[in-house]
């Protein structure tokens, strides 16, 4: 089995290259090393975030993910509906390993190298089904990189799920992580062994007593912290509201 043994805990902000002022929120952070890193979006990434990424990896080693997508855009299900379709495996694998397949080369295009690591908007990388096809994918491309395990071991996962009133979403991401985690470990990959990050992010009332929470632990060796950073200025979603990314990158900044 191999685990992201040589980290500690590294904070990753996800759904870089949707909005200009939410990716501007983040740049910020990574120069301030306040991020370790970010998980892009390469189909939709400006060229010119992908030129202050790089010279940010050169500068503060931070590290660059594929932030694999099956959801965000016009002509995709959403992501309850991704689910049903990958448990009842109904799923289209051949659109699952195109898409996957694009996704990579067009990072790879735009950086000049594979990302350093892979994980999934909304977690469609864990799902059923599509983690086979992920690993699959994978192997060709003989990626050396890690792929974000989803599963996390802290008792403050689930009291803080109850707590801030996410717990279904906590569940649902646990039972997948259960199978993750033997289809990472058969197939030799690389992963984090302990997850963070899960916030009531659709509540900003209740997010800014979740994020205090969250970062006043210490988190054992090998663990990626999710986060969501943005601006207010940025387009709003049912998800992840402007508000709410507003109120993070500020904890973030203040850290």
């Amino acid at each position: 089995m191999k685990t992201l043994l040589n980290i500690s805990a590294i904070k990753i902000a996800d759904d870089f290259g949707a909005d200009k002022f939410h990716d501007a929120s983040m740049l910020s952070l990574l120069s301030n090393k306040k991020i370790d890193g970010v998980s892009i979006f390469p189909e939709l990434i400006e060229e010119e975030n992908v030129r202050k990424l790089k010279s940010l990896k050169n500068t503060h080693s931070i590290q660059i993910g594929l932030h694999f997508n099956l959801t965000y855009g016009d002509g995709l299900p959403n992501v309850s509906g991704l689910l049903r379709n990958a448990i009842s495996r109904s799923l289209d694998e051949g659109f699952i390993r195109d898409s996957l397949v694009g996704q990579l080369n067009s990072f790879q295009s735009k950086f000049g190298y594979l990302p350093d690591f892979l994980d999934g908007h909304q977690h469609v990388h864990s799902f059923p089904l599509i983690k086979q096809v992920v690993s699959k994918v994978l192997a060709q491309y003989k990626f050396a990189g890690w792929v974000r395990h989803v599963g996390s071991r802290e008792p403050l996962s689930i009291i803080s799920s109850i707590k801030f009133s996410y717990i279904k979403k906590f569940l649902v991401l646990q039972a997948l992580a259960f199978f993750q985690i033997r289809n990472l470990r058969k197939n030799n990959i690389l992963h984090n062994t302990n997850f963070q990050g899960l916030l009531p992010l659709t509540d900003p009332i209740k997010l800014e007593r979740a994020l205090p929470v969250l970062y006043k632990n210490k988190f054992p060796v090998s663990t990626v912290i999710m986060c969501h950073p943005g601006s207010l200025v940025g387009s709003s979603s049912t998800d992840h509201p402007s508000k709410s990314r507003d109120i993070e990158f500020k904890f973030l900044s203040s850290m």
